[in-house]
C-alpha cells in the first residue's frame, strides 16, 4: 500500500516543480510594473502611470550583464517585452522609472535564483 501512495505522490510533486517555473514574477515601482516570464527567459515593462516618465525593466542575464527593456508609450495599457529569449536566463530584475536630471527611481530587486 505504501508503494502505491508513493507512486501517486511523486508525479504530483514533479508537476508542481515544473509548473511553478512557468508563472511570471512581478516587481513594482509605484504602479509601474515589470515582470519576467517564459521560464525566466523574457522580461517586460508596463508603464501604468500618466506622469510623462518612461518605465524600464532592468535585469541581469546569466552572464551577469545588465540589460533593459523600455516602455516609453505612457499609460496606454500596452506592455513592452524583449523580442528574444535570454539564452542564459534572467537572474534578477527590477522596475525603474526614468527621471530626467535625477537618479532613476527603482523598486526592489526580484531575484530568480
Amino acid at each position: 500500500m505504501r508503494i502505491h501512495r508513493l507512486l501517486f505522490v511523486l508525479p504530483a510533486v514533479a508537476i508542481l516543480a515544473v509548473g511553478g517555473s512557468a508563472f511570471a514574477s512581478n516587481a513594482y515601482q509605484g504602479s509601474d510594473r515589470s515582470y519576467v516570464f517564459d521560464t525566466n527567459h523574457k522580461a517586460g515593462a508596463c508603464d501604468n502611470e500618466s506622469d510623462g516618465r518612461a518605465v524600464f525593466v532592468s535585469y541581469t542575464n546569466g552572464r551577469y550583464e545588465l540589460e533593459r527593456v523600455f516602455d516609453r508609450s505612457g499609460n496606454d495599457g500596452v506592455c513592452y517585452v524583449n523580442t528574444y529569449q535570454v539564452s542564459t536566463g534572467i537572474l534578477d530584475h527590477q522596475t525603474c522609472e526614468q527621471i530626467n536630471n535625477w537618479p532613476d527611481a527603482c523598486g526592489s530587486v526580484s531575484k530568480h535564483y
